[in-house]
């Protein structure tokens, strides 16, 4: 009887010693665990390469996050659409990517606070007298980005022959080679891309609502988006993010 209870007594320690080493192993790899994040890198200034390294807005506000909320990261530079597939294939834990919160994109993911606000235009030619509104596209080649919020407007707009592009620059081309006659996009891009050509112009898209941008998360993951908005809370209320906004929108 002896020999068993020392036995069971045995056990029972070890046991205990085993469920504290992995609760505190479990413990160690949540604090280190890395989060893929998924950025859009054609999207100047939010996002882009520069000497074959990941720059932009949406770059420097997602490290800003990371240091207050004390985050790991890793940057995966993609084009819009894999962004979207790979978060919801587990590939990636978050996107950033001056991305439109819109009632469809709920569905699938988690959205952060607002972080920024802008809305679509039309980008054209100056020598393009034929366009003045959005109903004048009908009849003419639109560019648009995959799965962006351009690529909604115009698949709504019958008449229009849509062509769809894997990245910003890809339509920016083409409409200067006049392969398009017109190209959605959000404001910010097109007007920065108009500091360098005398060629463009913006023309507004009357009643167009204005765009809020948010750091997208898989749903459900609760636990990320709190510490994400944390840290942009901390940004917004401390001078950083207009820090940011001067550094990056010159």
């Amino acid at each position: 009887m002896y020999r068993k209870i020392v036995f069971f007594i045995l056990i029972t320690l070890y046991l205990a010693s085993c469920s504290k080493s992995d609760i505190s192993n479990s413990n160690n790899n949540k604090e280190n665990e890395v989060i893929d994040v998924g950025i859009y890198t054609y999207f100047y200034p939010f996002g882009y390469m520069e000497k074959g390294e990941i720059a932009g807005f949406d770059y420097d506000i997602m490290n800003k996050i990371a240091d207050i909320s004390g985050l790991k990261l890793k940057f995966h530079g993609m084009k819009f659409n894999d962004l979207l597939n790979s978060l919801e294939a587990g590939k990636i834990d978050v996107i950033i990517a001056a991305m439109t919160v819109t009632e469809a994109r709920k569905k699938t993911m988690d959205f952060s606070t607002v972080y920024y606000t802008s809305k679509q235009v039309i980008l054209t030619k100056t020598n393009n007298n034929d366009i003045q509104n959005i109903t004048n596209l009908i009849g003419k080649n639109v560019g648009v980005v995959k799965n962006t919020t351009g690529n909604m407007i115009v698949s709504n707009l019958r008449g229009a022959n849509m062509k769809v592009f894997d990245v910003w620059g890809g339509a920016v081309l083409a409409l200067e080679v006049d392969k398009i006659d017109a190209f959605i996009f959000d404001k910010d891009p097109c007007l920065n891309y108009m500091r360098y050509s005398d060629d463009m112009k913006i023309i507004e898209i009357e009643n167009s609502a204005n765009e809020n941008y948010a750091i997208a998360v898989r749903k459900g993951d609760s636990e990320l988006l709190e510490k994400i908005n944390y840290g942009l809370s901390n940004i917004m209320g401390s001078g950083v993010y207009e820090e940011l906004i001067d550094k990056n929108f010159k």
